[in-house]
């Protein structure tokens, strides 16, 4: 075997297996794989499909959405032409939430991820959602502006760090955001726009005046961020964070569904409760959680996500007042955790005791139900008092 010529290339880039990218870019924290790939193509001073059609030849990744499923063929290219390593590829990938968020594979379920692919904003899709920013990150980025991650989760609807709302749609066209299609019709243009230029009139989404988040909604933020990186839930007796998820998850999906007018009386009362906006839900089959806006998305989650913070109290008050059946919450929910079950227990004992003993007395199990609650409510303020008298 003929040995290599010793050049300063080869003595350079001798451990790669062919010849690399010529100009690679690290990187940042916490970017998502596509915001990486498209600066590299824009390092390279090149389009986007051109880069990847380029490279990836034989490989189908425009209707893929490769955040979440990246073939081996591109994973192995990579690998071949940079210096990245095969977990620092993972870690830009969704599946870098896995175990705290979710436990299934990503290839069967894709639980709390927006639909996100050039096909999203097709006329008369139903998804036309795709990405939210935070414009006030996107200008701290200055002249290296990126995509996070977590802008993928439909649970990310404010950004701690900046204290602002996450935008989802340019507020020049209303046209949702998507990075990969920004060079769309713009065949003979050289790609120099920022990759913050939206997509459709190229305004610059980090020059947006930002909206501040209201306290509520940082706090509810604040806690889903540190149990995704912590991995456990210390509200439920330090439970795996994603059990929680689950649960929440649940909810979400009555209080997007209508049809039910128990879960219609749920959803007005827990608004009214929550301080919130009621929002007449639509079909939840044809308009799931992900597809919804950031803006619908937030109201439903902090009213899930206050029915859940003072555990159980809230939930048994809520589901008296709709006089809702254990039925309804257990239904399709095979992996139901164990804290919420036995709280769903619970009412199946109370439910049987009116049907056994109090039905006379009541005459629904939602009278019966409203009459404990209040019951535990008057005990509370009476102790409450008795507290006072003793500190007096």
């Amino acid at each position: 075997m003929a040995k290599k010529k010793s050049t300063l290339s080869n003595i350079i880039f001798g451990h790669f297996d062919e010849p690399p990218w010529p100009s690679f870019v690290k990187p940042l924290p916490s970017e998502l794989f596509t915001s990486w790939l498209l600066r590299l193509s824009r390092s390279h001073l090149v389009r986007y499909y051109t880069f990847c059609s380029s490279y990836f030849n034989g490989i189908e990744f425009w209707d893929r959405d490769l955040d979440k499923f990246l073939p081996t063929g591109i994973k192995d290219i990579i690998l071949k032409k940079s210096i990245l390593k095969s977990e620092d590829i993972d870690q830009m990938r969704l599946v870098s939430f896995q175990p705290n968020l979710f436990v299934t594979d990503i290839a069967n379920r894709s639980p709390w991820f927006t639909p996100f692919s050039v096909y999203s904003l097709k006329h008369g899709s139903k998804h036309r959602t795709a990405l939210t920013v935070c414009p006030s990150c996107l200008k701290k980025d200055g002249a290296m502006p990126y995509f996070r991650k977590s802008w993928r989760l439909s649970i990310k609807t404010v950004c701690v760090e900046c204290g602002t709302e996450l935008i989802d749609v340019c507020p020049e066209c209303e046209m949702p955001i998507n990075h990969l299609i920004a060079e769309k019709g713009r065949r003979s243009q050289t790609p120099i726009f920022p990759v913050t230029c939206c997509w459709k009139c190229l305004s610059n989404l980090s020059e947006v005046v930002p909206i501040p988040a209201k306290a509520k909604a940082l706090e509810m933020q604040q806690f889903f961020d540190t149990i995704i990186e912590t991995g456990y839930d210390a509200r439920h007796g330090l439970q795996y964070a994603h059990l929680y998820f689950l649960v929440l998850r649940k909810i979400l999906s009555l209080l997007n569904k209508h049809g039910n007018p128990q879960l219609d009386t749920l959803q007005r009362e827990l608004s009214r409760a929550a301080n919130v906006e009621f929002i007449v839900p639509k079909n939840s089959r044809a308009n799931s959680f992900e597809t919804l806006s950031v803006s619908n998305r937030a109201n439903l989650l902090y009213k899930a996500y206050w029915l859940l913070e003072e555990w159980p109290e809230r939930f048994r008050e809520l589901r008296a007042m709709a006089g809702l059946r254990s039925k309804i919450f257990v239904n399709d929910f095979p992996d139901i955790p164990y804290w919420f079950k036995t709280e769903v227990d619970y009412n199946r004992v109370v439910y049987s005791r009116w049907r056994n003993d109090f039905s006379e007395s009541y005459s629904s199990f939602a009278e019966l139900a409203r009459w404990r609650v209040s019951k535990i409510r008057r005990r509370e303020e009476n102790d409450g008092d008795k507290q006072d008298q003793i500190t007096r």
